[in-house]
This record gives structure tokens, sequence and C-alpha cells, in this order.
């Protein structure tokens, strides 16, 4: 398979496939997941294997899968987000309107796709309503979004849902080093660990600066635990007070270094975090409850910006609760 978004995605390939060979797949499908899981490639690879001209598996070679590829094929129309506010209105929706009972050019199936389809707002959800509820039977439509609750009822009781889930820990650290030969297995284990499962933030991750600087940010925070030092908690949690994905990736590491300071109180050696100098420091000054409520509170603060709390005080929230456990 030479997509990386894919690696991790055979359950849902098969399942697909399958469907497309016995002729049942819906003309409506909803791909969720989180940003950067492969929800565009999965739409690309499931586009050229309605329109490949080999039929079954996508060869990639024909000049079907050649035009999917290079974003110019004639029947795969597209619909993205537009505007300063990243919207998709009735304007956006309009030209599935223009050509959905058009003849389809190369082809003998139309497929249009709809990215980030939670940013339709209401009037264009109920603009598509019709449209997948009765499409030409030449026509597939293809939404992707992260999170399938964002659209309306009535749309998502149209639509087959395929949710794509994250690839296995090894083989994210696999398809890093292959990308970026360069740099250290630490430093792709880190990655890997770090987008829990998701190639295409584990790339991000890894050719930017983030990676080193959560890490360094870590060391700091255990510190200021171990020394009880709440203004030095303070200003390195602040540092993120504008930067939510980063945040939420922090809290994570965080969550995981707590874990390992349980298991090291309980005489384990293996270490998820990869953090070994925290959780050295941090073992020598907290108990495993106090470490279980440092797990507890990460917990809490993911989940609490994950629904749209304000990160600002979600951050100062944590910082309170950090410094009570390094009083302890």
């Amino acid at each position: 398979m030479a997509e990386p978004q894919l690696i991790g995605k055979e359950g849902a390939i098969e399942s697909v496939s399958a469907a497309v060979k016995s002729g049942r797949l819906s003309h409506a499908l909803v791909l969720s997941g989180a940003k950067g899981i492969g929800k565009s490639t999965f739409a690309d690879y499931l586009c050229k294997m309605l329109l490949c001209e080999n039929g079954g598996e996508p060869c990639g070679a024909c000049p079907a899968c050649l035009k999917i590829s290079k974003n110019i094929h004639p029947d795969v129309f597209k619909i993205y987000p537009a505007g300063k506010s990243e919207t998709i209105g009735v304007k956006e929706i309009a030209p599935l309107k223009t050509n959905l009972f058009v003849k389809p050019n190369d082809a003998d199936k139309k497929i249009f796709i709809i990215y980030n389809a939670e940013r339709m707002n209401r009037f264009a959800q109920n603009s598509i309503l019709k449209m997948i509820e009765e499409p030409p039977e030449d026509s597939f439509f293809i939404l992707t979004c992260q999170n399938s609750q964002a659209l309306l009822p009535t749309v998502r009781s149209r639509v087959t849902e395929i949710s794509l889930t994250p690839a296995a820990k090894n083989e994210v650290e696999k398809e890093v080093l292959k990308r970026f030969p360069e740099i250290s297995k630490e430093k792709a284990e880190r990655a890997a660990l770090l987008a829990g499962g998701n190639i295409g933030v584990a790339l991000e991750i890894a050719e930017g600066k983030e990676l080193s600087e959560l890490y360094e940010a870590i060391e700091r925070i255990a510190n200021a635990i171990c020394d009880k030092d709440r203004a030095l908690l303070c200003l390195e949690l602040g540092k993120f007070s504008k930067k939510k994905e980063a945040a939420l990736r922090l809290a994570e590491l965080m969550l995981l270094l707590f874990r390992d300071v349980c298991a090291a109180l309980a005489g384990a050696k293996e270490r998820l975090s990869g953090c070994d100098e925290a959780v050295k420091c941090l073992s020598k000054y907290l108990s495993v409850r106090a470490a279980l409520e440092g797990v507890d509170e990460c917990q809490k603060f993911i989940s609490a910006v994950n629904g749209n709390a304000n990160l600002a005080l979600a951050l100062a929230s944590l910082e309170i609760r950090l410094g009570e456990i390094a009083r302890r």
C-alpha cells in the first residue's frame, strides 16, 4: 500500500472493497476520524477503487488512477470550506447541483467529495439532503469530518459512516523513519507516541520543532513539581495558553508520565512516556496516590479542552491541581 495514511486501515479497506464487489456500496459515505488520520487519502483511494480502469483493487497506474492522484479527474468534484470563516454554505454546494445530473466525462460514475463536512452550515446540509437521499445511479457522495455528530440527524440517517481508526504505534514509527531517515529512532518513537497512532500527526510532529519543545517542557514541569515551584509550573503551562493542539499533546504526554511514575513506584521498568529523567525525579517525591491523581487531572483537562472549554482557564485549573499534588 503506497499511501502512508492508509497504514492500519486494512479493515476499512476490506469492508469497502467487499461492498464495491457486491454492488452494495452506499451512494453516500461519511469518513470520520481525527485530523491527520487519513480521511482525504482514504477518499482518494475510494475514488480509485470506483473508477480504476482495471477493476478490482486500484492499480494506481491506469489513466483514471493517475488523474485522481494528480487531482485532475473530470468526474471527481471536490468541495472545500471557503472564506475567512472556513465554512461551507449554499454557494459552495451549488456546483454539486449543477453537475449532479450531467453525464460523466471519462468514467461511468461521478464522485462528489465534501471535505470537513462538519463545517457545512444547516442551509448547506439541507441543500445536499435531497441529493444524497435520491442520487442518480451513477453518482457517489463522500463526506469527510472529524465528528459526524456535527452533521444534522437527517443527514446522518442517510449516509453510511466509516470510522477510520489509528494505526499501531510500531507501524507509525516505521513510517516516520521511512519518511525522515535522518532522524533518530528515539525521535521517531516519541513522535509516534505523541500522535497516538495518527500517521499524519506523527509526520507533522517529526518534521517540526514541537516534539523537542514538548519534551523539554515536560522536564521543566517535572522539576517544578518536585521543587514545589508553583511560579515555574504556572509559567510552563501558560506557554500553551494559545496552542490548543500542543496543549493537548502536552497533557497526553503528562498523563503517560504520571502512569510511568505509578509503574516505577510499583517496581516496573517499562516506560510509555519516553521521559526517563522526569520519571526518576517524580518517583522520589510523589506517592502512588499522588501520581494517580496526576493521571486523573490530565484526563480531566483533555476532556474539558476537547469539549471546547476555555484553554487558558483549563490550564490554570490544571496548574492549581498539579500544584496541590506537589505539596503532598
